[in-house]
C-alpha cells in the first residue's frame, strides 16, 4: 500500500463520484488533490521556499520583538504578575520554581490593568483512582492555605454572598484581594469534594 497522504479536495475521495479505494490507491505525486499540488510541487519550487522562508523569518522576528517588549522577568510581563503557584510535576522547562512562563498546577496572578487577582489551576490530568480529583483538589487547596499562612493573609475569609448568587463566581472571576481569591478558590474545592 501506498505511503499515506493528504487528500484534501482530491477528486475521487469528494464530490458527486466519492471513491475512497481509489483515492486511497493513487500514488502520493499523482494524486490531484489541492494539498498534494501544493505541498508535493508548488512549495518545493526555490522561489516559493525563498519566499516562505522569509515571511516566516518576518513573522518570528516580530513576535520574539513583542514578546521581548512585554517581558519583564520570569514572573511578570508586561499587563501580568505571578504571585505564587506550584510547578507541574510534568512540565518539561528547565525552570527550578513556579513562575509565568511555564505549567503550573496552581496559580495566583495579578493583572496590572485591571489591579485585581485571579488564579489557575492545571485540569488536563485523568486520574486513575475514583476520587484523584478530589485528592489533587484539596492538595493544591491546601499548599494554597499554607502559602497565605506563611504571608500573614487571612484564611478565614467568607465568599460574598450576593456576588456568587448574583454574578455566579468561578475560577475565571477576578478579585480585588488575595483574601478574595482564595475565599472563592476554597469555596470551589470545598463544593466540589462534597459532590
Amino acid at each position: 500500500m501506498n505511503e499515506k497522504f493528504n487528500f484534501v479536495f482530491c477528486k475521487y475521495a469528494h464530490g458527486k463520484n466519492k471513491n475512497y479505494i481509489k483515492c486511497a490507491n493513487c500514488k502520493k505525486d499523482m494524486c490531484p488533490s489541492v494539498s498534494n499540488i501544493l505541498y508535493g510541487k508548488v512549495f518545493k519550487l526555490p522561489v516559493i521556499k525563498q519566499i516562505y522562508k522569509l515571511i516566516s523569518n518576518i513573522y518570528y522576528d516580530i513576535e520574539t520583538k513583542r514578546y521581548e517588549n512585554d517581558y519583564i522577568n520570569e514572573y511578570e510581563i508586561g499587563d501580568m504578575k505571578h504571585i505564587w503557584g506550584l510547578k507541574s510535576y510534568d512540565d518539561l522547562s528547565s525552570s527550578s520554581g513556579a513562575n509565568i512562563h511555564i505549567m503550573n498546577d496552581i496559580e495566583l496572578l495579578y493583572h496590572k490593568d485591571t489591579e485585581d487577582y485571579s488564579i489557575s489551576i492545571e485540569t488536563i490530568y485523568m486520574f486513575e483512582l475514583k476520587d484523584g480529583d478530589i485528592k489533587y483538589l484539596k492538595c493544591l487547596l491546601d499548599n494554597f492555605t499554607k502559602w497565605m499562612d506563611e504571608h500573614g493573609y487571612r484564611t478565614d475569609s467568607r465568599v460574598n454572598l450576593y456576588e456568587v448568587f448574583t454574578y455566579g463566581n468561578n475560577i475565571n472571576t477576578h478579585f480585588k484581594t488575595i483574601e478574595e481569591c482564595y475565599a472563592n478558590f476554597k469555596m470551589l474545592v470545598n463544593g466540589y469534594c462534597s459532590l
